[in-house]
């Protein structure tokens, strides 16, 4: 019994002792665990501390860059102590050549004395197609960018012509075309005040050739190539004109002071233009600029200007050459102000509003071709001819080539045009569809780009700007194609 007595104590003992240890092992679990938790709070309430704080400074940021009714203003607007307001457009100055900041210019955009959005529609038609010779009185002006569908719609024009006895050339450097040398602006080749004959562009552009039209043909059907862009001629001659040159040119028609008698009376201008993504512009440039292009070689070619060009800060500025006017360019010179690309992609959209350009979009052809027929072919004669470039039938209406009997120029044009591009028709009452063909489409190299991701987010950065441009237009052209009005349809 002394034995198992002791045994039972020392037992009882022990039990006591676990009893207790686990006892301080659950207390320090409970401890721990508490401890846990309070760090876990203390974290996510640091954090959260962090957010309303960055949010409060973003806020209170906003509020001194905010004026009364939701109008933004820049503080390096502010000039002599008084501040300037403008609607919520990106915050842009604009810097002088010698980057002086205490000499830094207040930039506004150029409002064009020859706006047109304070009348009418935004989609109305000019003409229609004609049977027979008639000088119109309202006038197109097609501004071709580089790489978005312009020789298939300067070959449309071609057409065009033919079929419906319209004046039309294709111009060629004249991207950066002297304002001073268009309609009776121009001071004379002398200097002698007499107006000048021919346009001139203060700064060929490389690679291009000088000012000038690559081939024109009047509403008789006369043609002529590689001539100077004649004031009177164009004023005389022609409906239509189109190629490399920006807005802003028709003063060849509006100011013609000296151009009276051909022109006999009032002229009113419409502009058009075509839009493309912003990458697959660059891709197809690039393609189409160098020598033997490979997939592999244009990447490469990307590569260099966009590392190039972005390291100094610098964007791709392509539709400036042409959506930025000869008058603002000189007005802008004259200032001394050099646009960076935000404030040149400002200026350019407004501009686009103000002239109430007419948007086509290369990914929409057949829409953009319709918008075109309800400017140009009022009457419904030419709806065939729409359809041969891209156009889709009218409803009810299969599509069918034309017959050409009607227009015995237009079969004679055809083989013209066919002989000059090497492009032979497919039948004998067909066009033949010219649409500047690539060594290599622009898909499969963007679908190499992507490949390095790191490139491929540099190349969109790169056109940045470009490409709000790109979207800015194609939501007019998709405005303007819900507005149009309807079009007459042919049985």
């Amino acid at each position: 019994m002394g034995r198992r007595g002791g045994a039972i104590g020392r037992a009882a003992a022990g039990r006591e002792r676990i009893g207790r240890s686990a006892a301080a092992v659950d207390a320090t679990s409970r401890s721990r665990h508490r401890i846990s938790s309070t760090s876990i709070i203390i974290v996510i309430a640091s954090v959260v501390g962090i957010v309303l704080i960055l949010l409060a400074q973003l806020y209170l940021g906003t509020l001194m860059h905010r004026g009364v009714g939701g109008e933004s203003v820049h503080p390096k607007l502010a000039v002599g102590g008084e501040s300037s307001r403008r609607p919520a457009l990106p915050h842009v100055v604009a810097s002088s050549r010698h980057n002086n900041t205490s000499a830094r210019a207040q930039y506004e955009p150029i409002i064009p004395a020859t706006a047109t959005t304070a009348g009418g529609p935004l989609l109305q038609p000019i003409f229609q197609c004609d049977d027979r010779p008639t000088f119109r009185q309202n006038k197109l002006v097609f501004v071709h960018v580089f790489k978005t569908a312009g020789s298939t719609i300067r070959n449309f024009f071609d057409a065009y012509s033919d079929w419906c006895f319209a004046g039309w050339a294709i111009i060629i450097g004249c991207a950066t075309v002297d304002i001073d040398t268009i309609g009776s602006n121009g001071i004379g080749k002398n200097g002698n005040g007499a107006a000048a004959e021919y346009w001139n562009a203060t700064h060929p552009i490389p690679g291009e050739p000088t000012c000038s039209m690559k081939r024109t043909w009047n509403r008789t059907g006369s043609r002529r190539f590689k001539m100077n862009v004649d004031n009177r001629y164009v004023a005389r001659e022609l409906d239509i004109i189109g190629g490399h040159l920006p807005l802003g040119v028709e003063d060849v028609w509006q100011n013609t002071e000296h151009l009276t008698n051909e022109v006999g009376g009032d002229v009113s201008v419409t502009h058009m233009t075509f839009v493309r993504n912003a990458l697959d512009k660059l891709v197809s440039g690039t393609s189409y600029k160098t020598s033997n292009p490979t997939v592999d070689g244009v990447v490469a070619k990307i590569r260099s200007d966009v590392e190039n060009y972005l390291a100094d800060a610098r964007y791709q500025n392509k539709y400036a050459e042409y959506y930025i006017t000869p008058r603002q360019k000189k007005e802008y010179a004259e200032r001394d102000v050099i646009l960076s690309a935000e404030e040149s992609a400002v200026q350019q959209m407004a501009n686009l509003l103000e002239y109430n350009v007419i948007v086509g979009a290369t990914e929409r052809m057949s829409d953009s071709l319709l918008l075109l027929r309800t400017l140009i072919d009022e009457n419904g004669e030419a709806a065939e001819l729409f359809e041969e470039f891209g156009m889709a039938p009218e409803q009810g209406r299969s599509k069918e080539h034309t017959e050409h009997k009607s227009r015995p120029r237009l079969k004679e044009g055809m083989v013209a045009r066919a002989e000059r591009t090497e492009a032979e028709p497919t039948g004998e009452n067909e066009l033949p569809l010219v649409i500047n063909p690539s060594e290599l489409s622009t898909r499969s190299i963007v679908r190499q780009l992507k490949k390095d991701a790191m490139l491929f987010l540099d190349a969109l950065e790169f056109v940045r700007y470009e490409q709000q441009i790109s979207d800015f237009a194609l939501a007019m052209h998709i405005r303007q194609f819900k507005l149009r009005p309807e079009t007459p349809q042919r049985n």
